[in-house]
């Protein structure tokens, strides 16, 4: 699914235009990135819980090359659905 498939889904539901379920969806999307930013994770219950993880620097591979290169420590966004949203995925 790509994003313009979300968003025609979201406004056949919401039964809003697409405009508007596009601006609801970037304002969802920012909403979650400045939660995580500033707490450090956000809970939407039922859904789900977005957390900002801490990477270690690291050794990697550059794949074209096979050269060891070093990874920066870094932060990354993680996602860890609630157990209902599981159930349903797993069937």
């Amino acid at each position: 699914m790509k994003a313009t498939d979300l968003i025609d889904h979201v406004a056949k539901e919401a039964d809003i235009d697409k405009k508007a379920a596009k601006k609801a969806m970037t304002a969802f999307v920012e909403g979650i990135i400045q939660a995580v930013k500033s707490e450090g994770e956000l809970l939407l219950p039922g859904f789900g819980k977005f957390v900002m993880r801490e990477t270690k620097e690291r050794q990697g591979r550059n794949p074209s090359t096979g050269e060891t290169i070093e990874i920066p420590a870094g932060k990354r966004l993680g996602f860890m659905p609630a157990k209902a949203i599981r159930e349903q995925i797993q069937g």
